[in-house]
Parts: structure tokens; sequence; C-alpha cells
């Protein structure tokens, strides 16, 4: 089924390097997803009401309330549970601010422990907070099958995590690791988190917009807090979020104050607002931003999840195939999709190709986008090209050469893709990919390295000058003793 016509910038076009427009495919979604036009179109409507809310004086203030409301429930209703048991808490800049918060606020809540878990291939936003708020790191073990990693050893884990259950603060990982698109067995460590008393986040960024969740049943209903960007589920512009039981909120302070979170504030004091997502959503929020990812995660319950995924499978399905016939393809990650299955991504490299050239030729003669470098991933990145690293060429350089020849090879190619994404996007990735294989010695003439492990078109590429402040924010009337047009 094509779903594409429901977003924005589906069908844009460009034209390519070789003069010829071509139909713009949109293979970087594990970056950012494209828009729902509904989802515009109810943040147009909310526009007409606006309003700040926490007020009831006014028409705009009430109305500005419900449509919050309605979002923070319409979170609750996509992973089937209520107000009676879970609450939603819209941060700033994605997952990234939701992984400081908890990071920081467990700091101080749970400060009695200092050992956090979290797995070797996380996201630098599900490493790096963890890193500066506890005493000491631990990583989870990889299943490794013939020396190439996949998801997380569930045996390991709980041997890990029962060793040092006494001082573990809590465990965080991802479910789906954005660079090679391997889902973790989040079920299973759920459960080993239940039997030792340890709180469980769940990165949800590459996770929530391919895989359907229930945080009503099973092992996931003892998911402390799943955390996911709205950029990342067809609601660009939209806050980050975090899904979290109550029990376990009712145990963390509010560490960041202001307007919003209190209920009365006294010249000695202050008292904490009853709600417990309230308490944590100091000053005003992205109340626009609620609105278009209410209606963005309303649409994909119409749509069904068990249905995304089926299409999204079908297209990893046609993705794998054509990747691994090729024989210049190098896939990283466990190809056993048994054990390590996928989804949304893949990461490869093109034998011999540095991963930002063939980015450049793809979207520059193919019209293709990828992304190319290492993810914020860079351990992980590392871990996973560990072979190919110490077998790069370097017999002859100077040290400077070498430094740059190690950044142009210690990178790869990711493929990713959402709802809007046809067997035809795919089919003009693999396409590009055989073309680079086959004439990267005519193209490498076309193009010069950067030195940071990228590469520009020597002739500056597509002309995107016309690309001008009219264009983005239109002619506006100049007024007088103003240089503001």
């Amino acid at each position: 089924m094509d779903f594409s016509t429901l977003f924005f910038g589906a069908d844009t076009s460009y034209l390519t390097a070789a003069g010829v427009r071509k139909r713009f495919h949109y293979l970087d979604s594990t970056a950012s997803t494209l828009m729902f036009k509904n989802a515009l179109r109810a943040k147009e409507a909310a526009l007409s009401h606006y309003g700040n809310i926490h007020s009831s004086c006014h028409f705009n203030a009430r109305i500005s309330q419900k449509f919050f409301d309605l979002s923070q429930r319409e979170v609750l209703r996509f992973f089937n549970v209520d107000e009676s048991t879970h609450s939603v808490i819209f941060m700033g800049s994605g997952v990234t601010a939701a992984l400081n918060f908890l990071a920081r606020t467990m700091q101080e809540g749970f400060g009695e422990k200092s050992t956090v878990a979290i797995s070797p291939m996380e996201h630098h936003s599900n490493d790096l907070p963890h890193r500066k708020y506890s005493g000491k790191l631990l990583l989870l073990p990889l299943l490794s099958t013939d020396g190439e990693l996949g998801c997380i050893d569930v045996q390991g884990s709980r041997d890990l995590i029962a060793e040092h259950a006494s001082d573990l603060r809590y465990v965080s990982v991802t479910g789906v690791s954005n660079v090679t698109g391997i889902i973790n067995p989040i079920a299973q460590l759920s459960e080993i988190c239940r039997d030792y008393d340890v709180p469980l986040i769940v990165d949800g960024a590459q996770m929530v917009a391919h895989v359907p969740l229930d945080l009503s049943a099973g092992a996931l209903a003892n998911i402390s807090a799943l955390v996911f960007s709205s950029h990342k589920i067809y609601a660009p512009g939209g806050p980050g979020v975090i899904v979290a039981r109550n029990e376990f909120l009712k145990q963390l302070p509010a560490v960041e104050l202001g307007g919003g979170m209190v209920g009365k504030v006294h010249r000695q004091g202050y008292e904490l607002a009853t709600s417990l997502s309230g308490r944590f959503q100091a000053g005003t929020p992205n109340i626009l931003g609620a609105v278009e990812l209410g209606c963005a995660l309303n649409m994909l319950m119409d749509i069904g999840m068990e249905k995304v995924q089926a299409h999204e499978r079908a297209l990893m399905d046609l993705v794998w195939g054509v990747l691994t016939e090729h024989p210049k393809v190098k896939i990283y990650g466990s190809k056993n999709r048994t054990t390590a299955p996928r989804a949304g991504a893949i990461s490869f490299n093109i034998t011999g190709v540095e991963h930002g050239l063939a980015a450049m030729i793809l979207n520059d003669y193919h019209c293709v986008a990828v992304r190319n470098e290492c993810f914020c991933a860079h351990p992980y990145v590392r871990d996973l090209m560990l072979d190919d690293l110490w077998n790069i060429p370097v017999d002859g350089l100077t040290e400077d050469q070498v430094r740059v020849r190690v950044l142009e090879m210690s990178g790869m190619l990711r493929v990713s893709f959402g709802l809007y994404n046809t067997a035809e996007d795919v089919l003009a990735m693999a396409e590009g990919v055989g073309d680079i294989a086959e004439n990267v010695n005519s193209y490498r003439r076309l193009y010069v390295s950067k030195g940071d492990g990228n590469f520009e078109a020597i002739d500056g590429g597509s002309d995107l000058n016309a690309i001008d402040q009219d264009m983005i924010f239109g002619r506006r009337p100049t007024f007088p003793g103003s240089s503001i047009r």
C-alpha cells in the first residue's frame, strides 16, 4: 500500500548534477521523518484558538489547555495505557532532553546508588548523560554470531544485573539501534529489571514509529519510562516525550522549577502541582508541537501499527535482498534476522568507496538521501567496523594524509525508511549503489575531500543559493528606519 500521499515532501523533485529532474527518494527517516499533512492542518486549526495554558480565564486559554490535554491522552492511547497508571511529560529537544532530564533527576532521586547500565549500541544521547550523572557505567553484553554483533544478550545481561543489583540505579537501553536497526529484547530485559527491582528506561526514538508497543500488557508494563521524539514519528516541530509509570514518577524530585509545575508558592517554600506530569513541566510547553504529535499518533492508530510494521517489513526484505546480493556491499551487524531482527534501518559500505563520497553521489546524481558517518553512535560504529579500520591502506601516506584517510573510511552509509517509502525508493537506492560500485573512479574526479570524512563537488554542486529569506519567510513590508523587510 502507498501511504506517501499522506505526507509533505514525498513527491518533492530536484534537478540532479546530470541535469535530469528526479523525484527525491528520502531514505533518512532515522534522522528525522517527513510530516503528516494532517499534523500541520491540526496545528493550523489550533492557531485560531491559541493561548497559553494553565488558566481558564478566557476562551483561547481553555481551548489550548483542552488541545494540550487531548494530545497527552493521545500519547497514552497510542501505548494502550491511561492516566491511572502512566503520565506523559513533554520535553524540549526530543529524546536528548528527555534522557538528560531522567539521568539528572534520578541522580537526585536514587543517589544512594551510583551505577547505571546501558548497552554498547547506544546513541550518544543515551550514553553521555549517564556518564555525567552516574559514578560507574556498565555495558550490557551483545550477542555475537560469527564475529558480527547482534542484539543485547539476555542471559549475559541477567548475570550482570544480578551481580550489580545492590548498587544499580537504573538500566537504560535503546529499543532499536539507530545504526543497524537491530531490535533489542525489551520484554525480556524488563522482566530481568523487575526481578531485581531495577528501573528500566527505554530509548524508543527508533522504535515507536516502527514497532507496535503495548505498555499495558505483559513484561512491557514493567518499563519505568519510555522516551521518544516527535520528529522521528512524523511530527517535526513536536516535543520530546516521556511516558512513565506513575509509581516511578512519584519517586523523582522536581528538578526544573518555575511556573506551571507548582500549586502554590510561599515566601518560605512551595507546593508541587497535583498533576504528576505537571510537576515535571516547568514553564510554557510546546503546545502547538503537542497538537501536531497528537494528530500524528492519531493517524498511526487509524492506519494501525500492525499495518505500518507489515509495510516496513516488506521494505526491509527488499532492501536486505538488493544489498546482500551485491558482491561489493558489506552490511554491518548480525545477518541472522531471526536472532537479530531489524526495523527501519540498515547500515553498509561499498567496498573501497568512502562513505562521504558515496552519500554525495547518491544525492547529486540519483536523488537518493541517505545518512553517512557514525550517526552519533561513535563507539558502536567503531565496534562494528573494527576489522575494516585495521585494514585501511595507509602505506606511503604522511601523518596528515593518514588522519584524513582514516576519517574518510571511518563511517558507513545508512538507509532508513518510514511509512511514506515505497519499493521505488529502494530500487532507486539500489541502482545508485550499483552505479557507484561500477563507476566510482569516474565520479571521484568530480569531488574533493573536505578533510573531515566528507566530500564536496568541485563545481560547487547543486545551486542552493536560490533559497533565500523571501522563499522561506515571505516578503514583508519595509518599515521606516528599519533594515528588516
